[in-house]
């Protein structure tokens, strides 16, 4: 059976700026598709306005330039990085169907303890090189 992963790569959570940087694809605007928030919206990223109030289905709206679906709303998603410098704090980005599309930008985020859960927040995983070990510096 062939391994998803090879020896030297590893999967994580992206941290808050790998997951910001993925968001983007590259743009500098509020959104990875512009900083409308009229109907194109509505075609990459559901919210409150679209949504109905239903978990919605995953991939079916546009992805961003890099080909990642979801980025804007759907889900909430954990990064690595602990909130606001506390270790029992979670940052999360992205929105989800249940927030106003004020708070989907690719710059938006939530700092949460790390015990809160709920339906509209989840994760993206990364596959990442392996650290290099640290060697013994020479004498």
């Amino acid at each position: 059976m062939r391994k998803l992963i090879s020896e030297d790569e590893v999967v994580r959570l992206p941290t808050a700026l790998e997951w910001e940087y993925c968001c983007r694809a590259g743009t500098k605007s509020s959104y990875s598709f512009g900083d409308n928030t009229g109907k194109v919206l509505d075609e990459h990223a559901w919210h409150t306005g679209n949504a109905a109030g239903n978990d919605p289905a995953v991939g079916v709206l546009k992805p961003n330039p890099w080909g990642l679906y979801d980025v804007h709303g759907y889900l909430w998603e954990f990064v690595s990085d602990a909130g606001d410098g506390n270790k029992s704090a979670r940052i999360i980005r992205g929105g989800s169907w249940r927030d106003p599309h004020s708070l989907l930008s690719s710059a938006s985020y939530l700092t949460l303890p790390d015990h809160a859960a709920s339906d509209a927040i989840g994760f993206r995983c990364i596959i990442a090189s392996k650290p290099e070990a640290k060697k013994p510096a020479d004498q």
